[in-house]
């Protein structure tokens, strides 16, 4: 089975990326709404997750469109 913590980092993962990619929240936000208290820990831990910053995650997703809009996918 699964531990207690191994849940609720995979809970934070999934939780994070989808407000990444599909909302407007400021980085602090997310952090906060996956359940952390400061937001260097939110940082640190989704670049061991992912090998590389929220910020960075968040731009990879961002795509224009043929109109000119920017996109988010998930």
């Amino acid at each position: 089975g699964t531990t207690f913590s191994q849940e609720l980092t995979k809970l934070r993962q999934q939780k994070s990326t989808s407000l990444i990619s599909e909302t407007d929240l400021s980085l602090t936000e997310i952090a906060f709404l996956c359940g952390y208290s400061e937001v260097s820990a939110f940082h640190h831990a989704f670049h061991r997750w992912y090998g590389m910053s929220p910020k960075t995650y968040k731009q990879k997703m961002a795509i224009i469109d043929k109109n000119g809009y920017i996109k988010v996918f998930s």
